[in-house]
């Protein structure tokens, strides 16, 4: 499913093994892209990062939105 806007992570979470855009209100405030996953019962693993620090986040983002589309074509650059 794809959502479009920021949704909050207390309203609805995305579906188990999906790729999402998180934004953290802590520390900095930060966007990262985020794995949500049912692999563990412990809330903090089931939010995984890929940006440079490739682990499980250190607190759940307060928002979340889908990651646009991939284009459509190849684009040559």
């Amino acid at each position: 499913m794809t959502v479009t806007g920021w949704i909050r992570t207390t309203e609805r979470l995305p579906e188990p093994g999906t790729w999402v855009l998180g934004w953290f209100a802590y520390g900095d405030m930060s966007m990262e892209i985020v794995e949500f996953t049912d692999r563990h019962d412990d809330w903090r693993a089931c939010w995984y990062r890929l940006w440079e620090h490739d682990d499980w986040v250190d607190a759940p983002p307060d928002f979340w939105m889908s990651l646009p589309a991939p284009p459509d074509r190849e684009v040559s650059l």
